[in-house]
């Protein structure tokens, strides 16, 4: 054997040695920062100083731990003896890290990684108890992902998966995709985001071939709700802009009204009504301000569902409109909703109805969705005999096979 290949074989050990040394002082530092030590004082400390600092930390933890940990039934031994794992998976810091956090959920900094508030403590109660019976049942499967000197590398893909699956999505991305290679590939499989899906009832088996992002799929079924605020008159009239008033101005009237009918959405208590002249009301939502970034709303163009609920009273005929704009960052119209004004004649059936639209593959660039509807009655009469609206709504969501398919 050359002499060459002698220097080459040790150069790289010597260099690990050095980077293994670094890593060290880095996760002590990291630990005792956590635990509230003063960070001056620990200045320039040597390594071993900052060793038996944390090994004294970690004797108090496991102290607190022992006295206060209930015993599982039918075993003598405590459930803190295995959550060494899941403190590991849930800190999100570098390997030798990892190794620094056997002690107890309440005592480790859980809580900076997942913050909680206080009505959502039996939430995180429920994912520790979720990560011990995967952990169990990985037992099987690897030996070695019980011990509790065992690093993220020892837990089979499956069992990653199963863990991370229990985070929120902003945790996914946010903290646990940067944490090193491995981490990154798993928060991005199609498997994770299908598991989170199956979980909170978003997955179906006939979406398997229409759905070209699960990750995307996810985060709008997640963050899909009502944006239009105050759609059934329960706060009067607060966020509405009154644009027309005319009249004997709008009014707020409880169900079924007057010679009216209860509407199908059991919700609705209330109702706006409109008079002899024109009234008219919007909203202007602001998507980034609603958790709609611009990246998602251009690339992945989401599809955006109106809805509304009008109706007559049985004695008065009346006209009901709706338009519905989405607007660019400065205000101008890019897609537009604008059906035909509904007239209802006299002496009608009173019953509530429906009116729907959907954009998909608008322009990018949307920033703003403006809404506005009312109208008037058509025979003139003082008070509120025009039309009737509540349960407005506008929910964005991820796309599906029906598109552009509008109801009235």
């Amino acid at each position: 054997m050359s002499l060459s290949s002698i220097r080459r074989r040790r150069r790289p050990s010597a260099q690990a040695s050095d980077n293994s040394k670094t890593t060290s002082h880095i996760a002590l530092w990291h630990y005792l920062r956590e635990h509230g030590e003063d960070m001056k004082k620990w200045h320039k400390e040597p390594t071993p100083e900052l060793q038996a600092r944390v090994k004294e930390l970690q004797a108090r933890s496991t102290t607190k731990a022992k006295s206060s940990a209930p015993v599982a039934a039918g075993s003598g031994k405590s459930e803190v003896e295995d959550l060494p794992i899941l403190c590991v998976l849930l800190r999100l810091r570098s390997s030798e890290a990892f190794l620094l956090t056997l002690q107890d959920p309440k005592s480790s900094s859980i809580n900076q990684v997942l913050p909680l508030a206080a009505d959502q403590a039996a939430r995180q109660h429920q994912i520790h108890c979720r990560c011990l019976e995967t952990l169990r049942r990985a037992a099987s499967v690897s030996p070695r992902c019980c011990g509790a000197m065992a690093t993220i590398s020892d837990l089979p893909e499956d069992v990653l998966v199963e863990l991370l699956s229990l985070l929120p999505a902003r945790d996914l991305l946010r903290a646990c995709r940067p944490v090193c290679t491995q981490w990154r590939d798993v928060v991005d499989l199609t498997t994770l985001w299908k598991r989170k899906c199956q979980r909170e009832g978003f997955y179906t088996q006939s979406l398997d071939r229409s759905v070209a992002d699960w990750q995307v799929f996810y985060v709008l079924c997640k963050m899909k709700r009502n944006l239009i605020k105050n759609p059934r008159a329960e706060e009067n009239f607060k966020h509405w802009k009154l644009d027309e008033n005319k009249g004997d101005k709008w009014n707020i009237e409880d169900l079924p009204g007057p010679l009216g009918k209860e509407p199908p959405d059991s919700e609705a208590r209330k109702y706006f009504v409109t008079s002899y002249d024109l009234c008219l009301k919007s909203q202007l939502i602001t998507l980034q301000k609603e958790g709609y970034w611009n990246e998602l709303m251009d690339e992945k163009r989401p599809e955006i569902v109106v809805k509304d609920w009008y109706a007559a009273r049985f004695d008065c005929g009346c006209r009901y409109e709706l338009r519905v704009r989405l607007l660019s960052e400065n205000y101008l119209v890019l897609d537009e909703f604008c059906p035909e004004p509904v007239v209802i004649e006299q002496w009608s059936d009173a019953e509530w109805r429906e009116i729907s639209h959907t954009f998909s593959d608008y322009p990018a660039g949307v920033r703003y969705i403006w809404f506005q509807h009312g109208g008037q009655d058509t025979q003139y009469w003082a008070g509120w005999y025009g039309i009737r609206v509540t349960n407005s709504s506008i929910t964005i969501g991820p796309q599906t096979l029906k598109a552009n398919e509008d109801t009235i």
